[in-house]
């Protein structure tokens, strides 16, 4: 899909001319980790983190790595997603595909989302 932007016509004024420019997005072949709000004092509060690992729990492991403690929020003592944990893979949540071991490709967007509890 492409965007545009206006692009004055120096020699008028008036006149404007239109070009397109893609949109910006994701062309550097890494997938979007979305963080939930109560994980993004971990995350230094992005909001978003890229990773490049190739299945759910490997991402895991690299967000890991990179913000300490993210693990620990997200798997339980025999590594598996908690249970009011969410995770989808692009639209769809990841207990109905193969579960952590869930392959991730390039461009994928991965959002993490915390049960919510409550009512009235």
């Amino acid at each position: 899909m492409m965007g545009f932007f206006v692009v004055s016509d120096l020699s008028s004024p008036l006149t404007r001319r239109y070009e397109s420019k893609p949109k910006r997005g994701n062309y550097h072949n890494m997938a979007t980790v979305f963080i939930p709000t109560p994980l993004r004092r971990l995350t230094g509060g992005q909001s978003k983190v890229e990773a490049t690992a190739a299945s759910v729990l490997a991402v895991i492991g690299e967000l890991d790595a990179a913000f300490p403690g993210l693990r620990d929020r997200l798997l339980d003592e025999q590594g598996e997603v908690k249970r009011f944990i969410n995770i989808f893979v692009n639209d769809d949540e990841i207990r109905t595909l193969h579960g952590k071991d869930t392959a991730i490709g390039p461009n994928d967007r991965i959002s993490i989302v915390p049960a919510m509890a409550g009512g009235c």
